[in-house]
């Protein structure tokens, strides 16, 4: 299967949703002054650089469902901003995701089929072996952002809607093929409890895959946490989720 088929149920529903983002301004409303410092993260422009330590688990099923973990280091460079308002006061920009890392091999824990019976009284034949599929993964996203609503009074913030893809390569990818490409589709609620904290919550999904992500900025410097869940595809019925810890530095 080409990268370009997997791609194209995805694509076909971030057009849509896209066509969506476009309309959802007309209705949109935002304060007459929007809120007095849209920075610390994720402002009117993006520079930030972070460290993420990733830990895995997973279900290999099949003939027989197997159970492993696995852990990964990464660098992330996100760059970005918003480059344009329109007439709903809706910000129009572009955001860039870049992930360079190494991923160990899978470690399993199972019992497989003893070939003879054991003898009676011994312990059941167990065996933890490793594969050999470790090796360096790249992920890139870019997608068109739109900051719909903003609001300055009580509790600033604003609510964020992206649309666009990515494709990612790596050792142990669904179906085996070593890269793959997908559309990606996110929301974000942004807010600013001061001028120096952020609080910034975002949700995506690309096909099959899912991602929570929840990070917090004082001043310049980022950390939190993100939760990504694979599920089971027609040509590859493995399940994973993986948990994340970033931290980081805005420029």
């Amino acid at each position: 299967m080409t990268i370009f088929t997997r791609m194209f149920p995805s694509l076909t529903l971030a057009t849509l949703v896209g066509l969506t983002a476009l309309l959802v301004p007309a209705h949109a409303f935002a304060d007459d002054e929007v809120p007095a410092k849209e920075s610390g993260m994720f402002g009117e422009s993006l520079a930030l650089v972070d460290i993420v330590g990733m830990t895995a688990s997973g279900t290999r099923r099949g003939s027989g469902d197997v159970d492993y973990t696995r852990k990964a280091g990464l660098a992330e460079f996100r760059f970005g901003g918003f480059f344009d308002e329109d007439y709903f006061k809706t910000l129009i920009g572009l955001e860039l995701q870049v992930a360079l890392g190494y991923q160990a091999s899978n470690s399993y824990g199972a019992a497989p089929p003893p070939a003879l019976m054991p003898a009676p009284g011994a312990p059941a034949a167990t065996e933890t072996y490793v594969d050999p599929t470790s090796g360096f993964y790249m992920r890139g996203d870019v997608a068109f952002t739109y900051g719909l609503v903003r609001w300055h009074h009580v509790l600033p913030g604003r609510v964020v809607m992206g649309a666009g893809g990515g494709f990612e390569a790596g050792p142990r990818l669904r179906g085996g093929e070593g890269g793959q490409g997908y559309a990606l589709l996110f929301g974000r609620l942004q807010l600013w409890p001061s001028d120096s904290l952020g609080l910034h919550l975002t949700a995506a999904t690309t096909v099959g895959t899912y991602r929570l992500e929840a990070l917090g900025s004082i001043s310049s410097f980022m950390f939190g946490a993100r939760a990504r869940f694979i599920s089971p595809a027609r040509d590859d019925l493995t399940q994973e989720t993986q948990l994340e810890a970033l931290a980081g530095y805005l420029f």
